[in-house]
């Protein structure tokens, strides 16, 4: 599977990564009566390369429990943010998601205000902390119409017993209110204004940020942080060492960068 390109961070993880367990589910569905098949090839992005990436699927006496709990998770996510439009609550639910499945990794969030930034009118540049959180919730979202189609394709190119059939419809069934894509990913900055729906809104993110023990990444953090992991081993310099550096004379001698030998 080739994974279209997103506007991320390519210091960090890849903004796909976030969305990985809705696609695990996606090619487990397609998988769940071949027993041969143990995984799935994606190519996405890793550092500055594109390679492919094995996904291991579900064990198919699994992948029924897995439609289910997610059908409850959306199902409830969709009644808690009833205010506003359609593409309100699915791009609200995509920033939510985005959100739990950080916190389930043990990743540190994203600063709050990004959160609420991609839905509310807002003025001047944006952060990379932004743009990177953004992409993926727009991964996270491509991932659910990915479900959704597989989800038609099943159901229309072979017979299911009745226990498969019967999730796999009522999660094919939650997915059919999913706007189209040109929709999905249009944050305009003024999709949902600070009415009932931004309060709701609110009210949920208060979950993941006002509760003790959930980290937020600091919008200053730049590229020191991947994926709210410091790497290890790496020495920072102090202010007098970066101004002696500074105001160094620098030599004509483009193998004095070497050092003494």
């Amino acid at each position: 599977m080739y994974l279209p390109f997103l506007i991320d961070d390519p210091v960090r993880a890849s903004a796909w990564r976030a969305s990985l367990m809705i696609r695990q589910i996606a090619y487990s569905v397609l998988a769940v009566e071949d027993t041969s098949q143990t995984q799935m090839m994606e190519v996405d992005r890793r550092g500055d390369r594109i390679i492919a990436i094995p996904v291991q699927l579900i064990e198919p006496s699994d992948v029924v429990h897995a439609c289910v709990k997610l059908e409850e998770n959306l199902h409830k996510r969709i009644v808690q943010l009833k205010c506003g439009s359609s593409v309100d609550r699915w791009q609200s639910l995509g920033i939510l998601g985005v959100l739990e499945a950080l916190r389930e990794d043990g990743r540190n969030l994203p600063p709050k205000a990004d959160a609420e930034r991609l839905l509310t009118p807002s003025t001047g540049g944006i952060s990379w902390n932004c743009i990177y959180f953004r992409a993926q919730v727009e991964g996270l979202l491509y991932s659910l119409r990915m479900l959704h189609q597989i989800l038609e394709v099943c159901h229309a190119a072979r017979p299911s017993t009745a226990h498969i059939e019967k999730a796999f419809g009522k999660l094919q069934k939650r997915l059919d209110s999913l706007p189209p894509l040109h929709t999905l990913h249009t944050f305009a900055g003024s999709v949902m204004s600070k009415g009932d729906a931004f309060t709701q809104l609110q009210d949920e993110l208060s979950t993941f940020y006002d509760t003790p023990g959930n980290q937020e990444n600091s919008p200053h953090n730049g590229f020191t942080e991947v994926y709210g992991k410091k790497k290890k081993g790496r020495k920072t310099e102090s202010d007098a060492d970066r101004n002696a550096m500074s105001t160094r004379k620098r030599s004509k001698n483009v193998y004095d960068i070497l050092g003494d030998m």
